[in-house]
């Protein structure tokens, strides 16, 4: 059995890849990606009567922008092709939840044992 932040890290990899490809995301976006706002709105996401999606919320200072904002884009469940996007996205956030993270920025590193925010360049 894989121990639990090996989970987190395949789990974040079948997101990284699968939420890049189905969100058209570029690698500054990505980092961007916050679990707690994620959170927040799964379930509206998942359980809309017409058309489930994958809530992904952007939040960070923006270039150009005053503070720090956030900003929605909703992915499918899965793709013409197959790609399954909410499979990825629940197996991060169990991971994470199984860590006791559940809130901040969606993707981070694994320091010493540790799991740390990620920066661009990491």
């Amino acid at each position: 059995m894989k121990n639990k932040h090996e989970k987190l890290t395949i789990s974040l990899i079948g997101f990284i890849l699968c939420a890049n490809y189905l969100g058209g995301f570029r690698g500054k976006e990505i980092v961007r990606i916050s679990l707690g706002y994620i959170r927040t709105y799964w379930m509206e996401g998942i359980n809309h009567p017409t058309i489930p999606l994958i809530p992904i919320i952007f939040s960070a200072r923006f270039i150009s922008e005053t503070g720090e904002k956030s900003y929605c884009h909703l992915i499918i469940f899965k793709s013409k092709s197959g790609i399954s996007l909410r499979i990825w996205s629940e197996k991060t956030i169990t991971a994470y939840e199984t860590l006791g993270v559940t809130t901040g920025s969606m993707y981070r590193k694994i320091v010493n044992g540790k799991v740390k925010k990620v920066i661009c360049g990491d």
